[in-house]
């Protein structure tokens, strides 16, 4: 196995594409009626990229905590959000999540960043400590 940053990327709106109320006579549209209440719609999936640490990054960074660091904190992520870190430790289910409004759509960009592989939980938690707010 090698230590991998896996990245989820999504193109999301909170509100639906329509109306769910269209064409009714007793109901004026003030375009709240077409809010998702903290679920979304997914306009476009971008998927899951993978990066792996190699020979190329111990060479440049040192160690796999300082590449996932320079590699998360230079990628112009929007804020990352980490979970709560305790006793030092974070899960490989846990994750850093950013939302990236769109200033001209009525969308955002939704990114999930896992770090898979051979992590140890205290790596992961010096990694999401550094970068995650």
């Amino acid at each position: 196995m090698a230590y991998v940053i896996e990245v989820n990327k999504r193109d999301v709106s909170r509100y639906a594409e329509k109306c769910e109320h269209e064409g009714q006579d007793d109901h004026e549209c003030d375009e709240m009626c077409r809010y998702l209440d903290g679920d979304v719609r997914v306009i476009r999936d971008h998927g899951q990229s993978d990066y792996e640490y190699d020979d190329s990054d111990a060479e440049d960074h040192g160690t796999p905590v300082r590449w996932a660091i320079d590699y998360l904190g230079g990628h112009h992520f929007p804020d990352l959000y980490k979970p709560s870190i305790r006793g030092g430790k974070v899960s490989e289910c846990e994750w850093l999540s950013a939302n990236d409004p769109d200033p001209y759509r009525d969308q955002e960009t939704e990114y999930s960043i896992y770090l898979r592989g051979d992590w140890t939980p205290e790596e992961r938690a010096q990694v999401f400590e550094a970068v995650g707010s």
